[in-house]
């Protein structure tokens, strides 16, 4: 078998690219029973399929074996050339017969390959052509030959199963081109060529290549021929390449020349190449990257490359033109298509449009894919080697991205040997060797050195709404030592945030009905919508939230509102962080299981995070930091002022403006010291108001003309409303004393628990913690239940004793505190009366609705919303699944995520997002003839620190007060159950 990997304009060609007989082998038999020997053979059950498409498009969901079959005539002047039978893709194993005898096998998915056939044709004749192919097995527990789930590479957005890219024969006299590298030489602005040439004649042929240059105006620029003699077998040629007028390539002028390698014999054309390439120089030094000796701040985005009409490809170049103009008009210089050589168009846009990209081999890694086997090592080999051989010509690429978020030693020992193996391939570019840097972090191989350095290239999701501590943390990160999963930060270390972000839904049902009008109802893209519309109109109702979400396009809006704000949140925060040289969000487009964390969905409509997102990339940048978002009162605030420009421009006014009011705001010397220019400016009182509050941001030169405006989003609390303590007294159990802030603030007295006497007197129980500190403290809570059981008293429970289903992830994405089931004392006792089961629902890249109802517990808050912000601190990171409940003001809607390996396997995959499900954040339920509180809102860390969280909890002792006394009226109470609308 002999590799291809360029585009070649040979003496003749024939296209295979139309209608093949089609004929799945459900059973595997058709080796054994030999279809392989006639058409005949393979005419019995067989239909017709259209070359190149994928199985998934014609045959819902096929995971297994199919044959191709087709009679070709093969022309009696082409008698004695070479011939070649050469796939640009075809998915995974490839096997080919021609008039029934076997010719070769191929493993690999994406990149090309060929057989060299001429032996087995008849000339001037039909000759039959059979090919069989084992498609990718994911979803499927079958095995086909040596091969299981998960066993080949492969991409994780579609099947993409079958001969799905461009198949054609060659016909070449004696010997061909199979591939020139065109190597930018940054010391001579011109390129190092290097030409490997097969020949198959018994002897040495004498031949001329000839290397010809073309601008972009189509004007020759070079020109050389040079005489050779090729041997039998494969030939490297080297040249060099010299330009008068260099033009570089860039991402304001990707200018491509056009290159034309071609082989003559006795005078004759035998075999033709042609490139289109750019002249660029890319590396990262001194904390930066730099692109033609120019420093360059990355901003790029996931391209997922999951297409609404055909799913693994995109129909046309005009899709490929809009996504990439799409991307530029937000401000993106960069996209990261997510794990596989995508089609070779693609790449083909983007050089012409200046878009740079990273690429990757089809190998998933995290802790699921591929599955590790004796055969991995070589798989995953053999994917990096086509990968970069296929697509090492073209300008847009700056780096080779060779793994990602490597957990498993099988594939931890092979990171280096595969970054040489890179760094070999293509001396040119950078090689990173693991995205996230989870085995021993990240290291860069810069270009022409094969000396490892360390990088900070990190993935950090944090969830929806953006809290405090997370914004913090991307303002600072990389100022001070620290340790980010695997990777060692030291303070002035330059970091690259390759991974970032939260997702906010697409309008499904709008998506939906494009899809009826223009999709195919056979591709899993299709179905996920259609059963994402129906699961979440069955969730509005469930939760009981038609009054606040009249469909599933309002809810849909109201995630993305959310998403809006918190990458803008995070965007702010990395820019203003001198540390950071650059950043790619997840994502760019939306995807298979991750869908919704695109800026723009399947049809290329951008969600309200593109509009964000574009605007927080315009120069120059005006970014504002309040040390508080939520206040308890108006009051004068301090503001961060980060101002960014590449014009070197300096502010001389900052205006702050609310409503009809305008404050000049008093400024010192801005200081320069990070790199940045920044300075702390007073946000006064007068501007701010109860409520929601924004206030405008205005950067201004001396005379008078605006440099940049942005704004900051402020709640301030309303009043308290009321002064007055609960009339029955408060009891807390809080042995950790995260309350004492709180307690200290109330105007009524709380008693602590183990004062308590228990006398019968009606009292109010609040539990902060989800389990008792020591075995003693059992006693105290079954018997303040039993109070509650007997109607004398309402209890609180702030974080409930609950069954976690991923106690390790909330650990660890969230810093929750949870217990484990088996170490929970208060759940292993039985004293605690339900079974609470708490699932994530914290939102990443999918998106959740946090839903809040208007109810007395919210008031004086936002509700009939989604917790956004002012939430942005109590927002749960779980929820209680399948709880009923006499109340429930407060739900999640969300994606299930699961954490252990088998089902994130299972779920994780081409056919879709895991399933939707939704959850209870705040429920009242009976206990006896008392009633229990239950909550999954984050407030007992931080009702002492914040204020929405403090006053929802005042809320919750108000209302329980209410609930035990029997006298819950709105009119007479005064204590009306209305918030502030969203």
């Amino acid at each position: 078998m002999i590799s291809c990997y360029v585009n070649h304009t040979p003496m003749h060609t024939i296209d295979l690219n139309n209608t093949w007989r089609f004929t799945l082998d459900t059973g595997n038999r058709g080796l054994e029973e030999a279809w392989y020997q006639s058409a005949e053979s393979l005419s019995e059950n067989s239909t017709e399929i259209t070359v190149p498409s994928c199985w998934e498009e014609q045959i819902e969901d096929y995971e297994g074996v199919a044959w191709y079959s087709k009679e070709v005539e093969i022309p009696i002047e082409e008698k004695g050339a070479v011939c070649r039978l050469c796939f640009a893709a075809a998915n995974y194993r490839t096997s080919l017969w021609i008039n029934g005898k076997a010719v070769d096998s191929h493993e690999g998915g994406y990149t090309p390959f060929e057989f060299q056939i001429e032996d087995f044709l008849r000339f001037g004749e039909a000759n039959h052509f059979a090919i069989r192919v084992v498609g990718p097995i994911v979803t499927k527990n079958i095995h086909i030959d040596d091969l299981g789930p998960n066993d080949m590479p492969h991409w994780r957005g579609g099947l993409t199963a079958g001969i799905w890219q461009p198949l054609h024969l060659e016909f070449n006299a004696h010997a061909w081109i199979d591939q020139s590298f065109y190597q930018p030489n940054r010391k001579t602005d011109g390129f190092e060529v290097e030409t490997t040439l097969h020949c198959n004649a018994s002897d040495q042929i004498e031949a001329v290549l000839e290397l010809q240059l073309f601008d972009a105006a189509d004007v020759p620029v070079f020109e050389k021929k040079e005489p050779l003699v090729i041997e039998p077998g494969k030939n490297t040629v080297q040249q060099s390449l010299q330009l008068e007028n260099p033009q570089l390539w860039s991402c304001q002028n990707p200018h491509l020349y056009r290159a034309e390698m071609s082989l003559l014999i006795d005078g004759q054309l035998v075999s033709q190449s042609k490139q289109r390439i750019g002249l660029r120089h890319f590396t990262f030094r001194e904390g930066r990257f730099y692109l033609n000796g120019e420093a360059i701040y990355l901003r790029g985005g996931f391209w997922e490359g999951v297409y609404a009409k055909h799913q693994s490809y995109p129909e046309d170049r005009a899709v490929v033109r809009k996504e990439i103009a799409l991307a530029q008009k937000a401000g993106l210089n960069l996209l990261r298509p997510w794990r596989r050589p995508v089609p070779p168009i693609i790449l083909e846009e983007a050089d012409a449009a200046g878009m740079l990209i990273i690429t990757s081999p089809a190998v998933e890694c995290m802790s699921c894919w591929p599955t590790a086997k004796p055969e991995t090592p070589q798989r995953i080999e053999n994917e990096i080697r086509q990968l970069i051989l296929r697509d090492r010509n073209h300008a847009c690429i700056i780096w080779w991205e060779m793994f990602n978020e490597v957990t498993r030693v099988e594939l931890a020992r092979m990171i280096p040997a595969m970054a040489l193996m890179a760094r070999e391939l293509d001396p040119t570019r950078l090689v990173l060797d693991e995205s996230g840097g989870w085995a021993e972090g990240a290291h860069f191989y810069l270009p022409h050195s094969r000396k490892r350095q360390r990088l900070c290239e990190l993935h950090s999701y944090v969830r929806a709404p953006l809290d405090q501590n997370h914004w913090e943390l991307y303002q600072n990160i990389g100022s001070v030592d620290t340790v980010e999963g695997n990777t060692q930060i030291n303070a002035g270390t330059p970091i690259f945030m390759s991974e970032f972000g939260f997702g906010g839904w697409p309008e499904i049902e709008t998506n939906y009905r494009l899809f009826q009008e223009q999709g195919n109802p056979k591709l899993p893209a299709y179905r996920h919508h259609e059963k994402l519309t129906k699961d979440m109109s069955e969730a509005l109702i469930a939760c009981e939230l038609q009054s606040v979400f009249p469909d599933v396009d309002s809810i849909c809006r109201a995630t993305q509102e959310v998403q809006a704000r918190g990458n803008r949140r995070q965007l702010d925060a990395l820019l203003a962080n001198p540390a950071v040289s650059g950043y790619c969000i997840h994502a760019f487009t939306d995807g298979d299981w991750i869908l919704g964390a695109g800026l723009i969905d399947h049809w290329q409509r951008p969600k309200s995070a593109y509009h964000a997102i574009a605007d927080g990339n315009q120069y120059p940048h005006l970014l504002c930091f309040v040390e508080e978002r939520n206040l308890e009162k108006v009051k004068d605030v301090a503001m961060r002022i980060v101002f960014r420009d590449p014009d070197k421009s300096v502010p001389a006014r900052i205006e702050l403006s609310a409503g009809e009011q305008t404050v000049t705001a008093v400024l010192g010397n801005w200081d320069d010291s990070s790199g940045l220019i920044q300075q702390t400016v007073n946000l006064p009182a007068k501007l701010l108001s109860e409520g929601r509050n924004t206030v405008s941001v205005g950067a201004y030169t001396a005379d008078d003309a605006l440099l940049r405006s942005s704004t900051v989003e402020l709640f301030v609390l309303d009043p308290r409303p009321m002064n007055e303590a609960p009339e029955l007294p408060t009891v807390v159990y809080d042995p950790h004393n995260n309350l004492a802030g709180w307690r200290k603030k109330q105007p009524f007295e709380t008693i602590q628990l183990e004062s308590w006497n228990f006398n019968g007197e009606r009292c109010i129980y609040v539990f902060a913690s989800e389990d008792v500190a020591k075995p003693e403290d059992l006693d105290s809570v079954r018997r303040a239940l039993q109070e509650v059981h007997a109607g004398t008293a309402t209890a609180i429970f702030l974080e409930p004793p609950s069954t976690h289903e991923a106690a390790a992830m909330i650990r660890e994405y969230d810093g929750c505190p949870v217990t484990d089931e088996a170490e929970n004392r208060l759940l292993q006792s039985g004293i605690f009366p339900f079974d609470l089961i708490a699932r994530p629902s914290f939102s990443f890249w999918e998106g959740t609705a946090h839903s809040v109802k208007a109810h007395p517990i919210f008031k004086g808050l936002p509700t009939d919303c989604l917790m956004d912000e002012p939430y942005q601190e109590v927002a749960p990171a779980e929820s209680f699944y399948e709880l009923n409940a006499e109340e429930a003001p407060a739900h999640s809607i969300t994606w299930y995520r699961p954490e252990d390996i088998a089902t994130k396997t299972e779920k994780r995959t081409y056919l879709g997002g895991e399933d939707l499900w939704h959850g209870t954040n705040l429920a009242v339920k009976y206990h006896g003839l008392g009633k229990i509180l239950l909550s999954t809102l984050i407030i007992r860390s931080k009702a002492s620190k914040d204020p929405v969280a403090a006053r929802i909890l005042e809320n919750m002792v108000h209302y329980a007060d209410q609930l035990n006394i029997g006298t819950l009226n709105a009119k007479e109470t005064g204590f009306e159950t209305s918030g502030v609308r969203a």
